[in-house]
């Protein structure tokens, strides 16, 4: 609503720079919590960030606050709601639809603590899908490696997944 508000005939200049204000904010905040040496990342480019904090590369920022806003300042950083996704397109395959789990092995996905809610609720339907008779094998392989890349984002996270029988 606010966008919709901004685009209309008399664009307040004010109105956009509040919202771009806003949008580094929320950008810089987390970019600061990635790069803290403690915060588990999954997907590609969370797995990606977690390497690069870590290793001895000679430093070329001034100092933290530099190096978060460059970080921030350099990645597209949109939410999902299982994912930060940081491609700069329309091409993301696990945007939406039924393949939420390909954000595991994006090379554009950061996942973190604040989606392991998510992802251990989709290895309990995944669990339960497993339960099902008429999904075929296909079906039956899909289901595990599902369960496969929920499993390991919950690791990678800190979590032990919630197994139950079957």
């Amino acid at each position: 609503m606010t966008l919709a508000y901004a685009l209309n005939e008399s664009q307040e200049a004010a109105l956009y720079s509040e919202i771009q204000d806003e949008l580094d904010f929320v950008k810089d905040e987390l970019a600061e919590q990635w790069l803290q040496a403690d915060e588990p990342l999954a997907g590609g480019y969370g797995c990606g960030l977690v390497a690069w904090r870590g290793s001895n590369e000679v430093t070329i920022f001034k100092g933290r606050r530099t190096m978060i806003r460059a970080v921030a300042d350099s990645t597209a950083i949109r939410s999902n709601g299982h994912a930060w996704r940081t491609a700069n397109d329309n091409l993301c395959e696990g945007n939406g639809g039924l393949e939420r789990v390909r954000c595991t092995d994006c090379s554009n996905a950061v996942i973190g603590r604040v989606h392991a809610d998510i992802y251990q609720g989709m290895y309990d339907h995944l669990q339960e899908m497993r339960k099902c008779d008429d999904i075929g094998s296909g079906g039956y392989a899909r289901v595990r490696r599902d369960l496969d890349r929920c499993r390991e984002v919950l690791q990678t996270l800190g979590y032990a997944p919630q197994e139950r029988a079957t």
